[in-house]
């Protein structure tokens, strides 16, 4: 393979990765962990889990999901709480 063919571009060098898609491999913590953009500042949390649209979020209330959610896996909240996580995740921003 030549030199050429292993360089990226501008682009794909300023791109942040797309998120892995949720599975139940990854607790929800570690989701977030890598949903988590760059562009999060003066406590607005940005997030990407590379499927819709950007969710900006209050660190107090990722934080609080996070202490009460973060340590179960995706399927395990499905159990106890018979809904999707992100389906409440996204409802900390009123964007249900």
């Amino acid at each position: 393979m030549s030199d050429r063919n292993r360089e990226l571009s501008d682009q794909q060098t300023l791109a942040e990765p797309v998120a892995p898609k949720a599975n139940d491999d990854l607790t929800i913590a570690e989701h977030l962990r890598l949903w988590l953009r760059s562009n999060s500042r003066d406590g607005l949390l940005v997030f990407d889990d590379g499927e819709g649209s950007s969710l900006s979020l209050a660190k107090e209330s990722v934080d609080a999901f996070t202490e009460d959610y973060g340590a179960l896996h995706p399927g395990d909240y499905q159990a106890k709480f018979d809904r999707d996580w992100r389906d409440d995740f996204a409802a900390l921003g009123g964007q249900a």
